[in-house]
């Protein structure tokens, strides 16, 4: 079973306590409000949100900007397999005039239906992010560091690329997460065993002009801007 076919009903439900604060904080040890920073940091007014999950971190940024009296996003596009996160996702953040919800698959180029929706044709955005989706895709590490090649032609020549994954046991996960990491492998839930910054990065810097990444626990956060089109 593909892994995204897990969020739906309760799975959904309990998501945002069991990964943002049980995982988030005791087991990957990278704590929610360092992801929830990262997203604020790199998100631009034109967004597209890919393994959209529960919403959460584009929902949050939205409500931050609002308390500074700033509207955000301008447009959205809200990419995933899974339709309930989709909806989940849509709801949470609550402005269908600007936002788009696209079924698709990350290792297949996006298409947005031409003048159909918010985004209108062939729309360009200034950010795309990728939080907690890449150890969720099915192994080798570097099929699924293919991905960066065809998002890069969503970005607009300033664009930036960024996100968060999990990495593989040659990281330094405590007894907690060794465990956590069999269990979701094993289940299909992560693909992520042999996940390494290094490949990552290399693939990254192909695509890129700039590629910044640090980790904190055992999560590897990035950040790549201006996409190389030529």
């Amino acid at each position: 079973m593909p892994g995204w076919e897990v969020y739906s009903g309760l799975t959904l439900a309990t998501y945002d306590l069991l990964v943002h604060w049980f995982n988030d904080n005791y087991v990957w040890r990278c704590p929610l409000p360092v992801l929830s920073a990262f997203f604020a940091a790199n998100a631009g007014p034109r967004h597209m949100d890919i393994g959209v999950g529960t919403g959460l971190f584009p929902a949050k940024h939205r409500d931050q900007m609002r308390q500074r009296h700033q509207e955000w996003p301008q447009k959205l596009a809200l990419v995933d397999m899974n339709p309930s996160c989709l909806q989940k996702a849509a709801a949470r953040i609550d402005c269908p005039s600007k936002t788009e919800c696209v079924r698709a698959s990350v290792f297949e180029p996006i298409t947005i239906p031409a003048g159909q929706g918010p985004l209108g044709a062939s729309p360009k955005f200034d950010s795309i992010s990728m939080m907690y989706l890449l150890h969720c895709l099915p192994p080798p590490t570097d099929q699924k560091a293919t991905v960066f090649a065809h998002l890069k032609h969503h970005l607009t020549p300033e664009g930036t690329l960024f996100g968060a994954t999990i990495l593989g046991y040659g990281a330094q996960h405590n007894l907690l997460g060794r465990l956590t990491m069999r269990l979701y492998n094993w289940k299909g839930i992560f693909g992520n065993t042999d996940d390494s910054p290094e490949v990552f990065v290399k693939a990254l810097e192909n695509e890129f002009e700039e590629v910044e990444t640090h980790i904190v626990g055992v999560v590897l956060l990035f950040r790549a801007r201006r996409p190389r089109l030529a």
